[in-house]
């Protein structure tokens, strides 16, 4: 994603972001030797990808236990691991993909992945409520064409469009064209309806949909109102949003006050800063939540260190 500064003072930002009191009852905590490049996390676990270091397969997928990153099974150079759609009575769906598009599911019995026929960019995972669809698995191939994995015929069924990216979550499925449209899917009808306004990232979570927008390098950010079917807007400028059920997060790199992650209060509309355990952040390269697996970002871009967020 690309980034963007503003540069600004320190009581402008205050004031735009409507920031609080910084929330140190919440944070950031850094896992120690986690190197990744990417971190997924769903429900109930916490996945992600490893960049090479010695003793270690290329770009392997691991899995977060007892407060570290440990590597699991790696059968090809993965490029994107997507997991989600757990609950107490199910394990979270873990899908990834290697760089020729081939994909993987992970079997959680026999703990290793196992090929699945076709070939996607990525996958997103979700939460699913049907027998067909116990989880909602959605993939986008290299045509930029989206597909839906059918459970009951274990293949993905041909859904069309030509989408940059989709978002799962909460039952729904949004996404995005090139044009930074904003489309979302129909279950009655199985298209994409188009919708309001121009996003270039979107996030969907249990509690609604979020987007940023950008217009002469300043970025926005827009909440979707079911009533009215709009988007309405929020204070501030954000890099990037994502919602999960910690609540919805957002991350700002700033030349004047530096890169600082907040939290949505849903009462008052405003941002919690969250700050750090010690020290502050070296720029913020991501942001990715879980419906239970928790909040994490990147400390650093050249070479990511990740941290979670610990109430």
């Amino acid at each position: 994603m690309i980034r963007h500064t503003f540069l600004a003072t320190v009581s402008f930002l205050a004031l735009t972001l409507g920031v609080a009191v910084p929330g140190w009852a919440q944070r950031f905590q850094q896992v120690p030797n986690a190197i990744l490049f990417q971190v997924a996390p769903g429900a109930v676990s916490v996945w992600g990808m490893t960049t090479c270091q010695p003793n270690c397969f290329t770009n392997s997928i691991d899995q977060y236990v007892a407060g570290q990153f440990r590597q699991v099974s790696s059968p090809t150079e993965f490029a994107h691991v997507s997991v989600g759609g757990g609950s107490v009575m199910q394990f979270d769906e873990v899908w990834a993909t290697d760089r020729n598009g081939n994909i993987f599911q992970w079997d959680n019995y026999a703990q290793t992945f196992h090929q699945v026929a076709g070939s996607m960019r990525d996958v997103e995972v979700g939460q699913g409520y049907s027998a067909c669809h116990p989880y909602e698995v959605w993939g986008t191939d290299a045509n930029h064409e989206v597909w839906r994995f059918n459970y009951c015929t274990h293949n993905f069924d041909f859904i069309g469009g030509f989408f940059n990216g989709l978002s799962t979550g909460g039952g729904e499925v949004w996404a995005l064209n090139g044009y930074n449209q904003v489309f979302r899917f129909n279950f009655s009808t199985n298209q994409f309806d188009l919708m309001p306004g121009s996003m270039t990232q979107i996030s969907v979570g249990a509690g609604g949909v979020w987007g940023t927008s950008y217009a002469a390098t300043v970025s926005s950010v827009w909440q979707f109102d079911p009533s009215t079917q709009n988007w309405q807007q929020l204070p501030g400028p954000m890099d990037e949003i994502v919602a999960g059920a910690d609540g919805v997060f957002a991350s700002f790199n700033s030349y004047v006050d530096g890169p600082n992650a907040y939290r949505l209060d849903p009462s008052t509309r405003t941002w919690t800063l969250v700050g750090p355990s010690s020290g502050s952040f070296s720029p913020i390269g991501s942001m990715a939540t879980g419906t239970g697996g928790g909040t994490w970002l990147t400390g650093q871009i050249e070479q990511p260190t990740y941290y979670y967020l610990s109430f």
